[in-house]
């Protein structure tokens, strides 16, 4: 796939460890904040949160997170993957879910083959 020149793409790899979250909201947050309200870039920021403390919170998977977010003048859009190695994947709480559906267009939580992904949308608006 190739980019275009008006989208900002970065691939994250990082530990896949709570205290390395940090680096996945301030990475997502210089990127969207090119596009977004202040108010939207916190929206995206707690849904990266969210979804990335799932993906950690499996013992025995690989221990490296993955994340890819690309931004251009329509939409934001971020995923994150985490191979599982045979563990168990998680399930979103009940509450991580509403808090997606209130700052987010669109979201996934899923398992595809060994890896446990999860894909949000947030969708440009007019400033």
């Amino acid at each position: 796939m190739s980019a275009n020149l008006d989208e900002n793409r970065v691939t994250l790899s990082v530990p896949a460890r709570t205290d390395h979250l940090h680096l996945l909201r301030l990475n997502v947050a210089a990127i969207a904040g090119s596009k977004f309200g202040i108010d939207e870039v916190e929206d995206v920021k707690i849904a990266v949160e969210e979804l990335a403390a799932a993906l950690v919170r499996i013992d025995g998977a690989d221990p490296v997170l993955h994340v890819e977010v690309i931004a251009n003048d329509r939409l934001l859009t971020v995923t994150g993957r985490r191979v599982l190695r045979g563990q168990q994947p998680s399930e979103l709480e009940d509450f991580v879910s509403t808090i997606l559906e209130a700052v987010v267009d669109r979201h996934a939580f899923d398992t595809v083959g060994d890896e446990l992904r999860f894909h949000i949308e947030k969708d440009v608006s007019e400033r």
